[in-house]
């Protein structure tokens, strides 16, 4: 995604897809614990059971933004931003990498560029925070889309040339001979990741298209067999190290249905946005949601993969993009899904979260800021956060043999409230709003209100 802002992207995906058509505190049960201490760093993570979990075994759900560190030559990104995160209680940055700006010629990788989004993610792991590493593309081959030129063929010079896009995207999915220099940038940045604890796992390729796109099963017959010969070729670098693979960018609208797909260790991660509602007369309604959330949710299961949102996002200044934006909060918590919010930047309108002077824009410091478990020690049943009413419910299944405390983000604003632990003893620590949970002995339930 470039500087322009997530609402051009929409706009190109739906003229895409018409010119594709046309072509075709009350005390707990045992009281409040006096326990001290702060949430552990990051512990490398693995999919399993359809959750990530840590090395203690507990389920972590990641909540964050998507850093645009793919728009910026050299990284502009640091200390200051990190504050900022944490100021909203983030656990999780999808790192945008631009494969232009690091192999600006083919054979010559900027590593000054590349070590610098490195070095960010280093940081980011002291402060706790997991990342995505993603090679990011807007389009295909078109001005400013973070695709190298020289892997362009035939070169596209306007926005506008649908054709010259799709042509470039047709040869990508049918020679070996492009998915191999992907391959091998690929195998460069996991031997400089994977040394961190922190990276949650690796985002193969940002919303992959092709015109075949429209036709449910077509397009994901081809985009995994390049997830196959992907982790074939880059997974024995990292072998323990989760992928995180997302569906075509039509699966706004249609379902993903992959061939038979043997891999562990995945993540799915799609992008549900709208095509309608931006730059379109029609707005997509809660129910439709809803149905995607379900539909995502499904197709996560058949690879047997936790669900995490890689992009989801609006514009804060508009009725209908708040009224989205917290219907996607309210369904996160449903489906206990992970996401990554687009976008975080400075920008007083579009959809940064930040405003020109980097400040949280106030919608974003009203709603996003919210409740979550960052490690559950058991399985999770029930979440729920009501903005309106700053009202919050968490509800899980403890396992006695994890020995570590469940996490909680709780904003210290909530935790001056009513807070009930039923089947379980408790500790807030003011400083990182981390509230700390073990459940009482043979408890086969622990629930945390907050009103």
């Amino acid at each position: 995604m470039t500087k322009r802002g997530r609402a051009s992207r929409l706009i190109v995906a739906g003229a895409i897809i018409f010119w594709t058509v046309s072509a075709l505190a009350t005390p707990s049960d045992a009281g409040q614990l006096e326990i001290s201490g702060k949430s552990d760093k990051c512990s490398r993570l693995r999919s399993q059971g359809g959750y990530l979990v840590d090395e203690h075994g507990r389920v972590i759900l990641l909540r964050g933004a998507n850093l645009p560190s793919h728009c910026y030559k050299p990284m502009k990104f640091g200390e200051s931003d990190l504050d900022a995160l944490q100021g909203f209680g983030f656990n999780f940055i999808r790192l945008g990498i631009s494969w232009d700006k690091a192999e600006p010629e083919k054979g010559r990788n900027d590593l000054a560029y590349i070590n610098s989004i490195v070095n960010f993610a280093r940081l980011a792991g002291e402060r706790g925070i997991y990342v995505m590493p993603e090679v990011h593309k807007y389009g295909w081959c078109q001005p400013g889309s973070d695709w190298p030129e020289w892997d362009c063929d035939p070169q596209v010079k306007r926005n506008s040339d649908f054709p010259g896009m799709m042509r470039n995207a047709r040869r990508f999915w049918s020679r070996p001979e492009p998915q191999d220099e992907l391959i091998s940038f690929w195998k460069l940045l996991v031997m400089e990741f994977r040394d961190l604890d922190n990276v949650m796992g690796y985002n193969p390729l940002n919303e992959p298209l092709d015109l075949t796109m429209l036709f449910p099963g077509v397009f994901d017959r081809k985009l995994f067999a390049f997830y196959e010969r992907w982790l074939a070729e880059v997974r024995p670098l990292d072998p323990e190290r989760p992928a995180c693979l997302e569906p075509s960018t039509a699966n706004m609208l249609f379902p993903m249905l992959p061939p038979h797909f043997d891999h562990h260790n995945l993540v799915y991660a799609p992008h549900p946005y709208y095509v309608h509602g931006d730059g379109f007369v029609l707005q997509e309604s809660r129910l439709a949601l809803n149905c995607k959330y379900q539909r995502i949710s499904r197709e996560a299961r058949k690879l047997s993969a936790p669900l995490i949102i890689g992009e989801y996002g609006g514009d804060p200044d508009t009725r209908f993009g708040r009224r989205w934006l917290l219907w996607s909060f309210e369904l996160q918590d449903q489906y206990f899904a992970g996401a990554a919010i687009w976008v975080y930047d400075r920008g007083d309108g579009g959809w940064a979260i930040m405003d020109a002077h980097g400040a949280p824009k106030s919608f974003f410091r009203e709603s996003l800021r919210r409740p979550y478990p960052r490690a559950t020690s058991g399985r999770p049943k029930e979440l729920k956060y009501d903005v309106k009413k700053r009202s919050f419910v968490f509800r899980y299944e403890p396992d006695a043999s994890i020995n570590a405390p469940t996490e909680i983000f709780l904003p210290r604003e909530l935790a001056n409230g009513s807070i009930q632990v039923k089947g379980g003893s408790w500790s807030y620590d003011s400083s990182s709003e981390i509230m700390f949970i073990r459940p009482l002995a043979g408890t086969t339930e622990t629930t945390l209100k907050v009103n």
